[in-house]
């Protein structure tokens, strides 16, 4: 099966408005940066615009929490957040679970340069042929998965973890709601943070 090819969407730093350039993920990688998430969001929402195809299917833009390369971050560990989207079919009468679409796109941010990269997967959304299950989730969880936004500040902005602690515990205990409510996503993109899925998220702590 040949995989799809990977562009990057990169601006230079500091440049507000500059038109985004597309190339190989090869040649440019190292070079990559963006200075500013505003950016990012006004080349996200174009691209998602370019990739919802017409049909039966209704696709919502999803989007997942930035997950680490290592399993304690530092200085150092690059931090990358996926963008998927969900399906409802209006022929196939499904009406406690969605369809996914595997990851169009990642955006990364470089704790060490302290830049982003949007990162572009092919020109158009597949459907991972699993489906997603709905369920009605309980009070706390819900205020919990509310609390996305201050989560992924948080991380972005602790390049040095401290000792485990209760803001470490909210953290995690997120990461883990978040990983049982969105169970194939999850498993899309587990295989590439292993180490902090299995060894931090997934251990509890006295």
């Amino acid at each position: 099966m040949m995989l799809p090819m990977v562009l990057i969407v990169s601006y230079g730093l500091g440049f507000a408005g500059l038109s985004p350039q597309v190339r190989s993920e090869s040649t440019v990688m190292s070079a990559v940066t963006i200075d500013r998430l505003a950016e990012i969001e006004k080349a996200i929402d174009a691209a998602w615009r370019a990739r919802q195809p017409a049909g039966e299917m209704v696709w919502s833009l999803a989007r997942t929490p930035y997950f680490a390369s290592e399993r304690w971050p530092t200085p150092s560990t690059t931090w990358t957040s996926y963008l998927a989207a969900y399906g409802t079919s209006v022929k196939d009468g499904l009406r406690d679970g969605q369809h996914v679409a595997e990851p169009w796109a990642r955006i990364t941010y470089d704790n060490g340069a302290r830049t982003f990269a949007l990162i572009l997967i092919g020109d158009r959304l597949v459907d991972s042929r699993q489906i997603q299950g709905v369920r009605p989730l309980a009070a706390p969880d819900v205020a919990l998965l509310k609390r996305e936004p201050e989560f992924r500040q948080w991380v972005l902005t602790h390049p040095q973890w401290p000792v485990f602690n209760a803001e470490l515990r909210g953290l995690q205990q997120f990461y883990a709601t978040w990983m049982a409510s969105n169970g194939v996503l999850a498993g899309l993109i587990a295989p590439r943070h292993e180490d902090f899925i299995k060894n931090w998220v997934s251990v509890i702590v006295g």
